[in-house]
């Protein structure tokens, strides 16, 4: 299963040119290039994620122990409470008598939901359509199959691989649908006779314009290899220049209703 169909092209390649060493330094580049992308992604999601789990730790920790304390003395006043404090309490007695069929009934959603993503490309279709309209995720997803899928090709072009079969290798290492369909219509129209670029501008919903005058100039001068390694560079750094910007403005969001929902609770 490490050995996908992208190593072996890789490394019959190299062993049929008497390359095999220069082969397998490529191939230690591109995973780590690989590599340092999906660090990148991961680190934009670990901060939040941190956060939302502690949250909810506190809320149930305070709704469980903390707001049943309280009632038992709120209900010794004798006085008529705030309509937040009665929600809060209400809130508290629905979470003790339903709160484990609630996580119960979250964690058969979760499996639904990932069964259903798994076996139904037009589900799959349907959502990678939405996020890729996202206003800032959607451009971070963009770039960051972009990345994927150029370096995937040069890596594969400048092994001395066709670039119709380069295309067929590189149509799943982005992980998104559209992307596959994309390609496999770019190899078609390859195989008609038509340019990469002009293959490419076809599907500008999916490749950027950048891409495509890279692609044209790289063409026209010989340098596709080049072309295509500088614009994967292009999209790693755009990648890495996202997730600071995100986590740079999530920080004071996540902080912002951190203090909503705890502050709320107590107050």
């Amino acid at each position: 299963a490490e050995f996908d169909a992208f190593y072996c092209q890789l490394a019959a390649a190299g062993e049929l040119a008497g390359m095999l060493d220069t082969m397998l330094l490529r191939l230690a580049n591109h995973r780590e290039k690989s590599e340092d992308l999906r660090r990148t992604l991961r680190s934009a999601l670990v901060y939040p994620t941190a956060v939302l789990v502690i949250a909810l730790s506190v809320m149930i920790f305070l709704l469980t122990f903390v707001v049943p304390a309280f009632e038992n003395i709120f209900a010794s006043f004798n006085a008529e409470l705030p309509t937040l404090t009665l929600q809060v309490i209400a809130l508290s007695r629905a979470w003790q008598h339903m709160g484990w069929q609630f996580l119960a009934g979250m964690v058969v959603l979760f499996y639904v939901v990932n069964m259903g993503w798994k076996r139904h490309h037009r589900l799959q279709w349907l959502m990678q359509a939405m996020l890729l309209r996202t206003p800032v995720f959607g451009r971070l997803i963009r770039h960051a199959c972009l990345a994927r899928w150029t370096r995937t090709l040069a890596t594969l072009f400048a092994a001395g691989i066709p670039l119709t079969e380069a295309l067929e290798a590189t149509q799943n290492v982005t992980g998104n649908l559209h992307y596959q369909a994309a390609t496999l219509s770019v190899k078609s129209q390859l195989i008609r006779g038509q340019s990469l670029a002009l293959a490419l501008a076809q599907h500008q919903t999916v490749f950027s314009n950048m891409l495509v005058q890279m692609c044209a100039i790289g063409e026209e001068s010989g340098m596709l290899e080049s072309m295509l390694e500088k614009s994967a560079a292009h999209y790693e750094n755009e990648v890495a220049a996202t997730v600071a910007r995100l986590t740079t403005l999530v920080e004071p969001l996540v902080m912002l209703s951190l203090g909503v929902l705890i502050g709320g609770t107590v107050i």
